[in-house]
């Protein structure tokens, strides 16, 4: 995941790319799986300018685990009824 020097907007991405503004009624809830599961570059620099808004970690406090990912999908065999 690359971090630009501005906020990711509203995406279909899945990461977790929203802006910082609240959803109003006709957007969805943001993802926030990924939020903060890698820290954030430009505050390493000093120059994030999102604070405690930024979808990256400022610290190892804020630092989570990511989302083990394996094994989300059934099995297409399974699906058709032939997986051993």
């Amino acid at each position: 995941t690359t971090h630009t020097s501005a906020m990711p907007l509203q995406s279909d991405s899945g990461l977790g790319g929203w802006n910082a503004v609240s959803p109003t009624s006709t957007q969805k809830e943001p993802n926030t799986t990924f939020w903060k599961t890698e820290f954030c570059k430009f505050h390493a620099l000093g120059r994030c300018k999102w604070g405690k808004a930024c979808h990256y970690a400022h610290g190892r406090k804020e630092l989570r685990a990511k989302p083990d990912l394996r094994r989300t999908k059934l099995c297409l065999d399974y699906k058709v009824g032939f997986c051993s």
